[in-house]
């Protein structure tokens, strides 16, 4: 290739560049966008001083930077008639943006929902835990359905007598607590909130239970003593 034909091909690039772009460029600006092209910043100037002597390109200098653009009369400035027409084919576009987006949008959401379903395998194992848990259950209930004893008397008796010891304590204990603390809040004066954060006592209301729901019994000890003999005389009587 000869150096007229190369120098011609650069300019024709140079310029189209500045054409399609329709703004100021330095010349370092112009270099750096076509790199790609093959185009040197020797060569930019070169083209750049043919194309302004052609008069194909416009040089402003401002001190000294230099900065060149394309000759205005180069450029096709369309009709108000076409600028109108643009303008409605980008609305239509824009509302055919819209639409792909939002196909895309619930394409997504369906991709998510597929990816979080169980597969075949998944869900075939996810069965066989449930058959198993259902027929424990099942199991369970027809146990508790037939009749079976699942505490003695004598265990139930136990556990009776140790919720009515364990309340009865609660219940004494507060009160013996309630007393002496409200004895000293009255000779120095404190409430009895801050007697209880002086001496860490901790009370029902901060350890979040109350005494009401824990409902009250009668001493099973007392109903053991009280034989079906006994009764039947008081009812005579």
């Amino acid at each position: 290739m000869t150096k007229a034909k190369k120098a011609s091909e650069d300019e024709e690039v140079v310029l189209n560049f500045l054409k399609a772009r329709n703004r100021p460029f330095s010349v370092q600006n112009i270099v750096d966008s076509l790199q790609k092209a093959g185009i040197k910043k020797a060569a930019a100037e070169r083209s750049l001083a043919s194309l302004v002597e052609k008069k194909l390109v416009t040089k402003k200098e401002y001190g000294k930077a230099k900065i060149f653009i394309a000759a205005q009369g180069l450029i096709d400035i369309p009709s108000q008639e076409e600028v109108n027409e643009l303008d409605e084919e980008i609305k239509k576009l824009q509302e055919q943006l819209s639409s792909v987006s939002g196909q895309v949008d619930e394409l997504s959401k369906n991709a998510n929902t597929l990816r979080s379903e169980l597969t075949l395998e998944e869900a075939k194992e996810r069965v066989a835990q449930l058959n198993e848990a259902t027929e424990q259950k099942e199991e369970k209930l027809r146990s508790l359905g037939d009749g079976s004893t699942l505490m003695s008397k004598e265990d139930k008796q136990k556990l009776e007598l140790s919720y009515y010891q364990a309340r009865s304590l609660w219940k004494k204990y507060r009160r013996i607590v309630t007393d002496i603390t409200d004895a000293i809040g009255e000779a120095s004066g404190k409430k009895r909130s801050e007697l209880f954060e002086e001496l860490a006592i901790e009370s029902d209301e901060a350890a979040n239970v109350k005494l009401s729901d824990f409902p009250e019994i009668a001493n099973p000890a007392k109903r053991q003593k009280r034989s079906p003999v006994s009764i039947q005389k008081r009812a005579k009587v």
